[in-house]
Order: C-alpha cells, then sequence, then structure tokens
C-alpha cells in the first residue's frame, strides 16, 4: 500500500514537473510571439507604407507622363500649379502658400498635401517638380505612432536646351520628415524653394548622404499674378510689335472695350492675320484705355474651348460630299468633304452642321485637326501617316478624318465613318 502511494506521488511530482516546463515554454512562446508581432506589426507597416508610398509616386508620376508634350502655360495656370515665368512673373501664389500652411501645423494634425512647381527657364522651356507630403502610421510598443516623408518628383523632358541623358523623370522617396524641412530661404534678391537638412547626420560607412534639395527659386521683387482669366475674340489689326482683338460678344472683358490691343513681344516670328479667333489668356487687370491694354499671358489660335463633331451614315449620301471648298473661304487651299454621310459639330452647346460653323468663322478646319493631331500624339485616338508625302488619317469611334498631303498637291479633307481608309479621292 505505501508502495502504491510511493508510486503515486512520483507520478504526481513528475507530472507536476512536466505542467511547470509547459507552463514556461507556453510563456516564452507567448512572450516571443508577441514581441515577433509587435515587431512585425512595425515592419509590416513599414512595407505596407512603402508599397502605399510607391503606389502614390507611381500615380503622380502616371499624372506627369499624362501631361501633354506641349503642356504651357495656360495649361499650369488652369491646374493650380505655383509657376515660376522666366519675365520676374509667379502665379498662383496661394499654392505654395497653402502647402507651406498645411506643415506648420502640429505633427500630430499633418495630412497629406502636395505641390507642382513650374519653371521656366531661360529658353522658355518646362521644368516640372511635384512635391508631396506623406503622412504614414506605424506601431511601436502597441501604440499607433505617426511619421512624414517628403517625396520629389523632377520631369526635365520638356528642357529641351539640357543634356538628353538628364530629360528624364526622376523620383526621390526617400526625404524623412526627421531630416528635413521645407523652407524659403532669402538670398539677396532671390527666394530659394528647399528642403532644408535640418542637421548634421553621423554617417556609418556606405550609407547613403544626405544634401539639401533645390526645388525652385523666384525674385523677391517678382510680380505676382493670382487673378487670371481669359477671352475669345478675333484679330482685326495685326502689325509687327501689336494686336488689336475684337472680343466675343458674350465676353464679359467687352464691357470695358470692344477693342484690347495687345503688345507682342520682341522677335515675335507668328504672323496673326486679321480675322483669326484667338483665346487670349492675361493676369486680369484692364488697362481703361481705347482700345484697352491687357497684359497678356498666352495667345492661341483658337475659337471655342471644346467642341464635338458627329457624323451620320446616311443610305441616299454619295461617297463624296463637298462641305466646303477653297474658293468659299480665303483661309483654305483645300476642300473638306464628307463621305457616305453628314457631319455636325457641337459648339458651346449649340449644334449645326460643319458648313455652317466654317463659313461662320465659328471654328476652323485648321482647329480641328491640330486638336486631332493632339489626340493622336498623346494616344487618345489611333492614326497613321501615309508615305504619299505626309497624309495622316485619325480614327476615332464614331468617324474619321482624313488629311491628304500627297506629292500630287491634292491637301483635301475628308470625314467619314469609322471603316473609312485612305483612298478616297
Amino acid at each position: 500500500m505505501k508502495q502504491n502511494k510511493a508510486k503515486i506521488i512520483g507520478v504526481l511530482s513528475i507530472l507536476m514537473v512536466i505542467i511547470l516546463v509547459l507552463l514556461i515554454v507556453i510563456g516564452v512562446t507567448k512572450y516571443i510571439i508577441t514581441n515577433n508581432e509587435t515587431n512585425n506589426n512595425i515592419t509590416n507597416n513599414k512595407v505596407s507604407n512603402i508599397e502605399e508610398d510607391t503606389n502614390s509616386l507611381n500615380k503622380q508620376q502616371k499624372k506627369l507622363n499624362n501631361l501633354p508634350k506641349d503642356y504651357n502655360m495656360q495649361d499650369a495656370i488652369s491646374d493650380g500649379c505655383f509657376i515660376i515665368a522666366n519675365n520676374n512673373t509667379i502665379y498662383n501664389k496661394k499654392a505654395l502658400d497653402n502647402f507651406i500652411e498645411s506643415l506648420n501645423v502640429k505633427a500630430e494634425k499633418r495630412q497629406d498635401s502636395k505641390l507642382r512647381i513650374v519653371q521656366f527657364t531661360t529658353e522658355g522651356d518646362i521644368i516640372i517638380t511635384d512635391i508631396e507630403y506623406k503622412v504614414s502610421e506605424y506601431i511601436e510598443s502597441g501604440k499607433t505612432k505617426k511619421r512624414g516623408n517628403y517625396i520629389v518628383t523632377r520631369d526635365n523632358t520638356r528642357d529641351k536646351w539640357s543634356a538628353e541623358n538628364d530629360r528624364k523623370i526622376e523620383i526621390n522617396d526617400d526625404i524623412p520628415e526627421e531630416y528635413y524641412k521645407f523652407m524659403l530661404e532669402e538670398k539677396d534678391d532671390v527666394i530659394d524653394i528647399k528642403l532644408n537638412l535640418l542637421a548634421e547626420i553621423n554617417y556609418v560607412e556606405d550609407a547613403k548622404i544626405y544634401e539639401d534639395i533645390y526645388l525652385g527659386s523666384y525674385s523677391k521683387n517678382a510680380n505676382i499674378i493670382e487673378e487670371v482669366k481669359s477671352f475669345f475674340g478675333k484679330i482685326i489689326q495685326s502689325q509687327k510689335g501689336y494686336i488689336i482683338v475684337e472680343p466675343n460678344e458674350n465676353e464679359e472683358i467687352r464691357k470695358s472695350s470692344d477693342q484690347i490691343v495687345i503688345s507682342l513681344i520682341e522677335n515675335n516670328d507668328i504672323i496673326y492675320k486679321p480675322g483669326t479667333n484667338v483665346k487670349i489668356t492675361y493676369s486680369g487687370f484692364v488697362m481703361e484705355t481705347y482700345p484697352a491694354k491687357i497684359d497678356a499671358i498666352n495667345i492661341e489660335i483658337k475659337s471655342v474651348e471644346n467642341f464635338e463633331i458627329f457624323f451620320t451614315k446616311s443610305e441616299k449620301a454619295s461617297e463624296k460630299d463637298i462641305i466646303l471648298t477653297k474658293q468659299e473661304m480665303d483661309n483654305y487651299n483645300y476642300n473638306i468633304y464628307s463621305c457616305g454621310g453628314s457631319v455636325e459639330i457641337s459648339i458651346n452647346d449649340e449644334t449645326m452642321s460643319l458648313r455652317e460653323a466654317l463659313l461662320n468663322n465659328k471654328i476652323t478646319m485648321d482647329e480641328i485637326i491640330q486638336k486631332a493631331n493632339n489626340d493622336l500624339k498623346n494616344e487618345i485616338i489611333k492614326g497613321d501617316m501615309y508615305k504619299d508625302g505626309g497624309g495622316i488619317i485619325y480614327k476615332y469611334d464614331s468617324y474619321t478624318i482624313m488629311k491628304y498631303h500627297n506629292l500630287e498637291g491634292n491637301r483635301d479633307v475628308y470625314i467619314g465613318s469609322p471603316e473609312m481608309t485612305m483612298g478616297v479621292k
């Protein structure tokens, strides 16, 4: 009996030892798992945020890639960019001020924010710089914390005077907030826009060296333009140094004057013919003289902001019907035809035949072809150029435009169905 009792006590002792060992193992395992989870949370959050930043960068880079190659001052103004022109003038300074204001709040209250700087070179080319402040969250010691990182994307693809190897889009996404501060630094008469390195860093061997990041600069005495306006009109007089434009009847500026004089830059090589439709973008101030004077930012040969062409097939229509002959309009050296149907155009919510629109100078065929060229260049539509001297076909979803330019001297334009091919003569 005593032996049995001793055996039971021995077994219980062994079981207690085993249970104690198991508890210790479980405790250690739980600690390791918990510790790993914390570390993994930090790591995973870091990876997640890097991926998020990368996605954001990809979107940002895609936006830059989607900008047209002929991106200009008016485009940048319309997009709300901070613009540094090469004539001691800056536009949309409020965009810069708003970005700075968003960074001046307490760190825990900061949110994602962006600024696009468009700076013109001395030669008139554009350099675009995107600055993005990105907030990410991570877990440390069981607490959620925030940190900020700057991302700078620079687009030099339009700077024709730079070295070919420099004409590219570059991204710097390793600009931690603890190292850098966005600031305006005054030097003599110039204000530099920078991401300034806050302090010296003790580097280990082969570590990345951080330096100040220059983003742009402008004069302290720059002319600040915040209000930008535009109007459509027709050139009624053209001289070497200026043009006079008659604003359209519905334009607000016409309340000031029915004639606006616009100075042309020195050595201007564009010939503006009287009767040409133009879009004028200006600083917003009108000098009350007669003709009235404005500070023009951009002059475009353009009749309307947007238009839409409609082609309607018709079995009764012949293979080729005349829309307009070159004898009917002085500005045309070619005929315009419809093929297998009728062509209409919508301008400012008013739909009319293309013939009526062209005859009444509401739009020009040159503008329609120019838009088609831009749509083809920006891969909005498909098309092709033929080896007959430079004829081009523009393939839209609901119609096709063909512009002949063959060696025989044919310059005519044809508008027809999407199935139409180069071959109508």
